[in-house]
């Protein structure tokens, strides 16, 4: 699948394609913000604030990548504080936490902040 980064600002060395495996990328569990609390009848009292795209993380793993990939990805974790990635899974507003090589493997960690479409 292919997954598109890009600067938010216009920037020639701030977009990135990247060719990754479907088992290169994985998107942290989907959970609702709810909390449960015993109360005193026996009972429980449960909050619902419900589902955020926010509370994502997405991590994308690449085996197989170019020099100029490498370098425009760590352009944009060093230079940018928000970034786009365009997925399969949405259109999101992402934090580019942190980038390493490793073991063969460039992987690459952002962190939701919206899902824009």
């Amino acid at each position: 699948m292919i997954i598109s980064l890009a600067a938010k600002n216009f920037d020639p060395d701030g977009v990135a394609q990247l060719n990754v495996p479907v088992s290169g990328l994985q998107i942290s569990p989907q959970e609702r913000r709810a909390s449960k609390t015993k109360t005193l009848d026996g009972g429980v009292a449960i909050v619902d604030f419900g589902y955020y795209d926010a509370d994502s993380n997405i991590e994308i793993t690449l085996e197989d990548w170019t020099e100029e990939q490498e370098r425009t990805v760590y352009h944009l974790v060093r230079n940018y504080p928000l970034i786009y990635a365009s997925m399969p899974a949405g259109f999101f507003d992402v934090v580019p936490q942190s980038v390493e090589v490793l073991s063969g493997r460039l992987r690459l960690k952002l962190s939701v902040k919206e899902k824009i479409q």
